[in-house]
C-alpha cells in the first residue's frame, strides 16, 4: 500500500516537472521571439543612424554657412577688386 502511494508521488511529481518544463519552454521561446524584434529594430535603426549627419559634419556646414554668410563676411564686387588694384598701382 505504501509503496503505491509512493508511486503515484512520484507520478504526480513527474507531471508536475512535466509542466514546469513546459512553461519554462514556452517563456524561452518567448524570450527568443522578443530578443529576435529587438535585434530587427536595432537592425533598422542602425540603417537610420548611417542616414544621417555626424555631429563633426554638422560642424563642417555650419563653419562653411558662417564663411559664406553675407552679414557676417564682407564680399567684393569685381569693380571695387579693380578700383583697389588702380589705386595701388597709382601710388607706384
Amino acid at each position: 500500500m505504501r509503496i503505491i502511494g509512493l508511486e503515484e508521488n512520484i507520478l504526480n511529481l513527474k507531471d508536475n516537472i512535466r509542466e514546469e518544463f513546459a512553461k519554462i519552454n514556452e517563456k524561452l521561446s518567448e524570450l527568443e521571439r522578443r530578443i529576435m524584434k529587438i535585434e530587427n529594430e536595432l537592425e533598422k535603426i542602425n540603417k537610420e543612424f548611417s542616414k544621417v549627419a555626424r555631429k563633426t559634419e554638422l560642424e563642417e556646414v555650419k563653419h562653411l554657412l558662417s564663411l559664406f554668410n553675407p552679414l557676417t563676411s564682407r564680399f567684393v564686387t569685381r569693380e571695387e577688386v579693380k578700383r583697389i588694384i588702380e589705386e595701388k598701382l597709382e601710388r607706384i
